[in-house]
């Protein structure tokens, strides 16, 4: 019996050609690198106007689902890159970097994950590890 052209087109290339191990993942690597290709061809970045190095970035980051979206299906993705705003890879740092720093506060074990190393920020870190070990979580609550 003969698949029909539908399902041979829906069915990813991996599976009808057999690939197994390494062969796979090679596949689906590039697989994913062209899909993200094809998205960012006619895009340049909402900042600067760049045409190289571009990224999605979440407008909102408390509506980020995942950033792996590139093997998802379209209708999902669509519904994620919604969320999103292309941005070069240099105005990509430098918002991300200004939001962290509104979320950032001194004496924290974020702040102390950022690379502060002051004594209130070792201690909450201490004090958040100590809370992790014993509860397997960072909130007190």
């Amino acid at each position: 019996m003969r698949a029909c052209a539908v399902s041979v087109r829906i069915r990813p290339m991996a599976l009808i050609m057999g690939y197994s191990g390494e062969e796979k993942r090679r596949y689906d690597r590039e697989w994913v690198a062209r899909r993200r290709k094809e998205f960012f061809c006619d895009k340049t970045c909402a900042h600067c106007g760049e045409t190289e190095d571009l990224e999605l970035d979440h407008i909102d980051p408390t509506q980020k689902n995942d950033h792996k979206i590139w093997s998802w299906s379209e209708a999902r993705r669509i519904v994620e890159i919604s969320k999103c705003q292309v941005l070069c890879c240099e105005c990509h740092k430098a918002k991300t970097a200004r939001d962290r720093q509104s979320i950032l506060v001194h004496g924290t074990y974020n702040f102390y994950k950022a690379g502060c190393r002051c004594a209130d920020c070792r201690t909450a870190y201490r004090d958040a590890m100590r809370l992790y070990r014993s509860t397997g979580t960072y909130d007190d609550q």
